[in-house]
């Protein structure tokens, strides 16, 4: 169970490090996607313009949205720019809250193992 948490952490880390240490960019908010049927959160989709050319580039975060966020809003957004489809909003809990749980959690597992 510990390594597992530990290879999910490694994973998510891994897609948010090129992004996190990408390209800058301002985006606006576009819609939201619903992450349920009860409606009770959703994800902002973002429009950006990247470095390269001058098609705008959509992507829907993959968190929830902030509190405050709103349609039309400016969103700081962090790519890669080979690939800007993978953009993320630059904030922390966009990029690295999942890789932080998980490997709390693998931590706090691999002592309960060792009984430290």
């Amino acid at each position: 169970m510990t390594l597992t948490m530990l290879v999910l952490a490694g994973a998510l880390g891994v897609r948010a490090w090129p992004v996190a240490h990408g390209a800058r960019a301002t985006g606006e908010i576009v819609d939201f996607r619903n992450n349920n049927d009860e409606q009770q959160s959703s994800a902002p989709i973002v429009r950006f313009t990247a470095s390269k050319g001058t098609k705008p580039v959509t992507f829907t975060s993959d968190s929830g949205t902030k509190p405050g966020d709103k349609l039309g809003d400016e969103v700081p957004v962090r790519y890669v720019v080979d690939d800007p489809q993978g953009a993320a909003i630059d904030r922390f809990f966009d990029l690295w809250l999942l890789p932080v749980i998980f490997t709390g959690i693998a931590v706090l597992l691999a002592l309960l193992a060792f009984g430290i």
